[in-house]
C-alpha cells in the first residue's frame, strides 16, 4: 500500500498487521505530511484500535533497537528478521546505501532511548531468547490456524477488557495473550489464550465457546469461568464461577467440539487443575466458594436455633451449590445453634462439624462428613 484512502481497510488490524503493512511501516520511518495527516484522522475515527497501534509503534521501535525478547510475544525469529530487512528496505530508499550501526556504537541519545523503552516495556535485554528455543504450545496452536488471527496482547499492570463480536466480555489479565480469527462467531467461537483470563460467555446453544490454553481446552454454551495458563506455570487451573464447563486434555488431533471426548465437568465454585509433569486433572472446590443463588431469590441469614443439622447442610449445599455427603440416620438427632453470617463456607463447616462431633474432607469437589452421631435428648 502506498497511498492513502479515506476507506478503513485496517478495521480488524491486529499489532502484527500494523508492522507488517506497508503504509504503516513507511509512515513510522519516513512520516510525510500526507501520511501524518491521515493517521491523525485515522486514530480519531477510531479510538477502539489506538491501543494496538499505539502497541506496534512500540513493537516497530523494539525490532530496530534489537529487543528480540520483547519482540518474540508478537514474532517468531524468522518474522523479525523479514521485517527487519524490510525496515532496512525502506530506508535504503532514501539513503544510497544501508549502513546498520551496531548497538554498541550508537550515541548516548540512543542509549537514553533504548533504557526508556526498556522501562515502558518491562524487558531485559540481557535476558535474551535461545534463538532455538521451542515455540510454546500456544505459538503451535496458532501457528495451525488458517484463517487470519486478531490478537490482544496485555502489557500493561492492570486487567484490560476485551469485547468479542458476539459480546463475549473477556477480562486479559496482565502479560496475557488473547487470539481469536477474524471470522470469529460465524462458523464457531474458539479462542487461543497464553495467561490469564475471566470469560463472560454470552449463551448461543448451537456455537460452543472452546478456549485453548496451553494443554487443556475449555467448552462451555454460556457461563463466566476463569483460565489460568501461563507458560511458566506447572500446572493449568480452570476456575467456574456460573454456569458449567468441561475441560479437556489438549490433542492436536482430536476436536472436542465432536463431544465424544472424556472431560471432566465443572459447576459453579468449582475447579480443575491440569498437571503438566504427570498430565493429570484434580477437581476440586475454590479456595473460597460464594453464594450463588439466583438474584431473585433470597439469601439465608444463616443464622441457626436448634435447628436440625441435616436442614443446616442442605440450606448450604442450596446456597454455594455444592454437594454435601452426610449419612442422615447418623445425624438426624443432630442440632445447631449459631450465627455463620460472616463467616466463609469453610468456617461454617468447621463450626458444624465442631458442634456435633464429626470430620470432613473434600474430595472430588464434594464435602464428605463423618459424623459419630448425636443422642436424642
Amino acid at each position: 500500500m502506498t497511498g492513502y484512502s479515506v476507506q478503513n481497510p485496517y478495521k480488524h488490524f491486529s499489532i502484527t498487521d500494523f508492522v507488517t503493512d506497508d503504509a504503516f511501516l513507511q509512515h513510522q520511518l519516513q512520516p510525510t505530511a500526507q501520511s501524518v495527516q491521515f493517521w491523525q484522522n485515522w486514530l480519531v475515527a477510531n479510538p477502539d484500535q489506538e491501543a494496538d497501534w499505539r502497541q506496534a509503534q512500540k513493537l516497530l521501535e523494539a525490532v530496530q533497537l534489537g529487543f528480540s525478547d520483547y519482540t518474540r510475544t508478537y514474532l517468531s525469529e524468522e518474522a523479525e528478521s523479514r521485517l527487519l530487512a524490510r525496515i532496512q528496505a525502506t530506508n535504503s530508499l532514501h539513503n544510497d546505501a544501508v549502513s546498520v550501526t551496531p548497538l554498541w556504537r550508537k550515541n548516548w541519545i540512543s542509549y537514553a532511548v533504548a533504557a526508556c523503552f526498556l522501562v515502558v516495556a518491562g524487558v531485559f535485554i540481557w535476558t535474551k531468547t535461545p534463538k532455538n528455543a521451542p515455540a510454546s504450545r500456544y505459538e503451535q496452536q496458532l501457528a495451525a490456524v488458517q484463517e487470519p488471527v486478531i490478537e490482544k496482547v496485555n502489557l500493561d499492570t492492570s486487567v484490560q477488557t476485551v469485547r468479542l463480536p458476539d459480546q463475549t466480555t473477556v477480562l486479559l489479565f496482565p502479560n496475557s495473550r488473547l487470539s481469536y480469527t477474524k471470522d470469529f462467531g460465524k462458523i464457531n467461537r474458539t479462542v487461543y489464550l497464553s495467561g490469564k483470563a475471566i470469560f463472560d460467555v454470552i449463551r448461543q446453544p448451537q456455537k460452543p465457546f472452546l478456549v485453548y490454553a496451553d494443554d487443556v481446552v475449555t467448552r462451555v454454551l454460556g457461563t463466566r469461568f476463569e483460565v489460568n495458563a501461563f507458560a511458566k506455570n506447572k500446572a493449568v487451573t480452570v476456575r467456574v464461577q456460573r454456569g458449567r464447563v468441561t475441560v479437556y486434555r489438549y490433542r492436536a488431533t482430536e476436536k472436542p467440539s465432536t463431544g465424544q471426548l472424556a472431560g471432566v465437568l465443572l459447576l459453579p465454585n468449582q475447579q480443575v487443575v491440569f498437571t503438566r509433569q504427570n498430565e493429570q486433572f484434580k477437581k476440586d472446590l475454590v479456595d473460597n466458594p460464594v453464594v450463588i443463588l439466583p438474584q431473585r431469590e433470597r439469601r439465608p441469614s444463616f443464622v441457626y436455633d436448634e435447628t436440625p443439622v441435616t436442614e443446616v447442610f442442605q440450606q448450604l449445599e442450596r446456597a454455594y451449590g455444592i454437594e454435601i455427603v452426610v449419612d442422615k440416620e447418623a445425624v438426624e438427632n443432630c442440632q445447631l445453634t449459631a450465627s455463620l453470617t460472616d463467616e466463609t463456607l469453610a468456617e461454617k463447616i468447621n463450626v458444624i462439624c465442631q458442634s456435633i462431633g464429626a470430620t470432613y474432607e473434600i474430595v472430588e469437589a464434594q464435602i464428605i462428613i463423618t459424623s459419630p452421631g448425636c443422642k436424642a435428648d
